[in-house]
C-alpha cells in the first residue's frame, strides 16, 4: 500500500513543489522494489538538517518494520534512507551537516561520531546498511538519488526485522535498490513527456 501525499500536506510539510513531480517517477519504481522483497520502502528528501518521509509502500510480508511515516523526520544520518542523503551530500556541506547533528540525537542511538563512520562506509560501499543501528532487531538499507548533474534529490530505502536483510535476502535488496535508482536516475535523463508515457 503506498502512502500518497496531498498538495496540501506536501505545502504543510515544508516540501518544494518540485517534489512532486520526482514523486511521481519514484512510485511505480517504489512500488517494484517493495513487490521484490516484499517489506516496507520509503522515499525520503532532505529537508534542512532533517530527512522527510513523503512516500511509503508497504509490503506482503506478516512483519513490516513500520519505523515511518509519510510526514516523518529524523536528523540526517539516522535511518538507512537519511544516511544515503546525508553520506552523498556535497563534500563542502557533509562535515558540517553531520556535527550540525550533535545536539539533536538524545532521542536516538546513534552518536554523531558513530554517524560520521557510517557515512565513510557507506560511500565506501555505495549504499547504506545499517542493522540495529535504530533500533535493536531491525535493519535498514538504502540508495541516494541523484540528477544528472550529482546532486543527491531522495533517497529510497527499504527497513525489516534484521534476518530479513542479511545473508542472501541482504544481496536481494542491494540488488533491487540498485535497479530502483537507476531506473529513477534513467527517467530523470528523459523530457517530461516520455516519463509521463513511462509511469502512465
Amino acid at each position: 500500500m503506498c502512502y500518497r501525499v496531498s498538495d496540501d500536506f506536501r505545502a504543510s510539510l515544508g516540501v518544494p513543489p518540485s517534489t512532486r513531480y520526482l514523486q511521481q517517477i519514484v512510485r511505480p519504481v517504489l512500488g517494484v522494489l517493495t513487490e521484490k522483497l516484499e517489506d516496507v520502502s520509503f522515499m525520503s528528501v532532505p529537508n534542512g538538517l532533517d530527512s522527510l518521509c513523503v512516500e511509503r509502500n508497504i509490503g506482503t510480508y506478516p512483519v513490516q518494520a513500520l519505523s515511518l511515516n509519510v510526514g516523518g523526520r529524523r536528523p540526517l544520518g539516522v535511518g538507512a534512507g537519511s544516511m544515503a542523503l546525508l553520506a552523498w551530500s556535497s563534500d563542502e556541506e557533509r562535515p558540517r551537516l553531520i556535527e550540525l547533528q550533535r545536539d539533536r540525537l538524545s532521542l536516538y542511538r546513534p552518536t554523531v561520531e558513530e554517524i560520521a563512520t557510517e557515512v565513510e562506509r557507506s560511500r565506501e560501499l555505495g549504499f547504506t546498511d545499517l542493522p540495529g543501528f535504530v533500533a535493536k532487531g531491525m535493519s535498514g538499507m538504502g540508495i541516494a538519488i541523484r540528477n544528472p548533474a550529482g546532486e543527491v534529490l531522495a533517497s529510497l530505502s527499504v527497513a525489516a526485522i534484521s534476518d530479513r536483510l542479511s545473508g542472501e535476502r541482504r544481496d536481494l535488496a542491494i540488488k533491487a535498490l540498485r535497479s530502483a535508482r537507476d531506473e529513477v536516475e534513467k527517467r530523470l535523463r528523459l523530457p517530461a513527456a516520455q516519463v509521463a508515457d513511462a509511469i502512465a
